[in-house]
């Protein structure tokens, strides 16, 4: 008998508002999401890399390593930095914890394999959408053990005394994975195959200060000026229909204007930083695959893209992630969620799960 894989969540995505200084915010979001946080911890990091002989020899060695990304984060966003003690003294924990979550798309340093499935983004505007409307997007595929049938995902609104509104998509005790604020920037993004890494500032940590800036300029400048711990590649627009896409690694970065389409899934363009890498681990069938396909249902769609057209090419089978059954049991990577931002217009669409069983919902920064 053949079963149908899981595509809908038991669990709704959960959301928290939180305001003040950034202290208080951290420690409201620390306080409220205590269980989540050290559940993350235990799973995502203490649990799944033995570095000493006991759980709690492999904890202090973490948390020392931690520690040497931390001065970095402080220099970097003083903002971010106040945010993250409030997290960790909200929710019971040291700073270096809240440090060690950032530092989830560098966590392969720990030990843990390179990851084969990542994420698909769409970017589209001018004569490629209805209206000249400016849109992107993703499928946002991780682990289905991770997923925690979709009770791990946090919706984040966050409203400051003086500055922006922040709407993120995150992890328990992480600040942003990806978002929009009320000037309308937007960032989303996906991993890419990893550089070796370096100590510096964690990829969430670049993706939280970057929607702590005012426009695009400054958001590009947050994310090239910046001494980077890992590789991804970042898809930043504004409300005025300005698209970047950002390659980079430690050591290079490359930029990618964006004038009517583009899509596509942890592939680098730029030749320099693809010679960072042996060819294996670039041409990735997998990897292949999907940026091929996103990028010919965009060409075919073009001049007709909205946000329901762009939610169809984020379904299709060669995009959209499901789980498969190992030994009874339900494995592999699934589509957390999908989304689809509208700078212009403040909107965020998001399904929580697999955006061909799932429907949108329409979330507005104000």
């Amino acid at each position: 008998m053949v079963m149908e894989a899981p595509l809908k969540p038991r669990f709704e995505l959960m959301r928290f508002e939180f305001s003040g200084e950034p202290y208080e915010r951290g420690y409201s979001y620390g306080k409220n999401c205590r269980e989540k946080i050290s559940r993350l911890l235990n799973e995502c990091f203490y649990d799944a890399f033995p570095l000493g002989r006991t759980r709690e020899a492999s904890r202090e060695q973490m948390l020392k390593f931690a520690k040497r990304y931390t001065p970095y984060i402080e220099d970097y966003s003083p903002e971010v930095y106040e945010e993250m003690k409030g997290v960790a003294d909200g929710s019971g924990k040291v700073l270096e914890e809240v440090v060690l979550i950032s530092l989830h798309e560098e966590r392969r340093i720990l030990g843990e394999k390179e990851l084969m499935r990542h994420c698909t983004v769409v970017a589209a505007t001018g004569s490629a959408t209805i209206g000249g409307e400016t849109y992107i997007g993703q499928t946002w595929d991780e682990s289905y053990a991770d997923f925690w049938e979709g009770d791990k995902p946090l919706l984040l609104r966050e409203k400051g005394k003086s500055g922006l509104d922040v709407l993120e998509y995150a992890y328990p005790g992480l600040l942003a994975a990806a978002g929009m604020n009320s000037e309308g920037l937007s960032i989303t993004w996906t991993s890419t195959p990893r550089a070796p890494f370096e100590i510096g500032v964690p990829t969430y940590v670049i993706v939280a200060e970057v929607l702590r800036r005012k426009n695009i300029s400054e958001a590009l400048a947050a994310i090239i000026n910046v001494k980077r711990a890992g590789s991804f590649k970042f898809t930043v627009a504004d409300r005025n229909g300005e698209i970047y896409i950002v390659e980079a690694t430690p050591k290079n970065h490359h930029l990618i204007y964006v004038d009517d389409y583009y899509g596509y899934h942890a592939d680098f363009e730029s030749g320099d930083i693809r010679r960072e890498f042996p060819s294996h681990r670039v041409d990735v069938p997998g990897y292949v695959v999907a940026a091929n396909r996103v990028r010919k249902l965009l060409k075919t769609a073009r001049g007709k893209l909205d946000v329901d057209v762009l939610k169809n090419i984020l379904s299709d089978q060669y995009i959209c992630c499901h789980p498969v059954q190992k030994e009874g049991k339900w494995a592999g990577g699934i589509t957390w969620a999908s989304w689809i931002l509208v700078p212009s217009k403040r909107e965020w669409w998001i399904t929580h799960g697999p955006p061909c069983q799932n429907e949108l919902k329409k979330y507005v920064v104000t």
